[in-house]
């Protein structure tokens, strides 16, 4: 390479760390701006439909998710929204309920790793009831599902819960592991980003495995 190249590269890659940098601050208002907006959402009196569009669809953004097609969002309606079981674990009656329709499933790479399921906030109270519950988690723990966080959300309370959290590691199922208020989104958005950003995720799901290994490895050797 020649002297004419070198000094242009070194005057470019400046530049460039620059922009860089810029992005990332510009990425990081954004974000801020867009928490904010979502504090100062009305939930009272909304249906469901107020909760997806004007609440659940922006804070996906924020976390990350339909930055590109490694992090999408199957939402109610959409082309592989619906699961349709050979098993399911929910009877209606005599019949089975072979179908589930999640509000929304955030993906990494592909795979449903939590699903989401809005609620009325004129109609669903806040702690949620555990009848609120008990269908997504069945469908979470299922083997043709094996989604590990199912997060029920009125816009003004969401909570987050660990499905796998009671089988390996002495959780209570129906105790979220996350509670926030979409008031207060700013203030408690890192640990929110910590357990739910698609950067994050893949990560405290190989902690928790590496748990739930070393309880039963534990276990094992306590009964030998």
């Amino acid at each position: 390479m020649c002297l004419f190249h070198v000094m242009a590269a070194l005057r470019i890659a400046p530049r460039r760390a620059m922009m860089r940098v810029d992005l990332e601050s510009w990425l990081v208002a954004m974000q801020r701006e867009s928490l904010n907006r979502l504090e100062e959402l009305n939930f009272t009196g909304k249906a469901e439909a107020y909760v997806e569009s004007m609440y659940l669809t922006p804070l996906l953004e924020c976390l990350g998710y339909e930055a590109h097609r490694d992090y999408e969002v199957i939402r109610h309606g959409d082309d592989g929204s619906k699961f349709k079981l050979r098993y399911p674990p929910v009877e209606r009656g005599a019949k089975k309920v072979r179908h589930y329709n999640p509000d929304y499933i955030p993906t990494v790479r592909k795979k449903a790793f939590w699903i989401i399921e809005a609620k009325s906030p004129k109609d669903v109270p806040y702690p949620f009831d555990v009848k609120y519950l008990v269908q997504g988690l069945q469908y979470c723990i299922h083997p043709e599902i094996q989604a590990k966080y199912l997060v029920v959300s009125t816009g003004a309370f969401n909570a987050v819960y660990d499905a796998y959290g009671s089988v390996f590691l002495d959780q209570d199922i129906y105790k979220p592991i996350l509670e926030f208020s979409s008031s207060e989104l700013t203030k408690r958005w890192p640990e929110i980003y910590e357990l739910l950003s698609p950067e994050r995720l893949r990560t405290r799901i190989e902690l928790d495995l590496k748990a739930m290994y070393d309880k039963m490895a534990l276990s094992s050797a306590m009964t030998v």
